[in-house]
């Protein structure tokens, strides 16, 4: 049997916690999983840090935006074909 290689990126990040921080910025933190390296989560554009392995669990503060949108990039340049979104009033 061979390894069976995958060229897309379809285990969406996921969007766990939103909190409004005292500078009115938005604290977003979520999970990811990839069956190869993560390179990247971006929330509405903007980078996550990453604070377990392999963005396993991430956090970024953004904007104040009335929805985010969450989606991953591994190392093979592959992007999630659908990103996490939630509209801010589902919180």
């Amino acid at each position: 049997m061979g390894k069976i290689e995958c060229d897309t990126n379809d285990a969406p990040s996921i969007i766990t916690h939103v909190l409004t921080q005292n500078d009115g910025t938005l604290l977003v933190r979520g999970t990811t999983a990839d069956n190869g390296e993560v390179q990247k989560v971006l929330v509405n554009g903007k980078e996550a840090k990453s604070t377990a392995s392999n963005y396993s669990q991430w956090q970024v503060s953004v904007a104040k935006a009335v929805k985010l949108t969450a989606k991953a990039e591994d190392s093979s340049g592959n992007v999630e074909a659908v990103p996490h979104v939630r509209a801010l009033d589902s919180f």
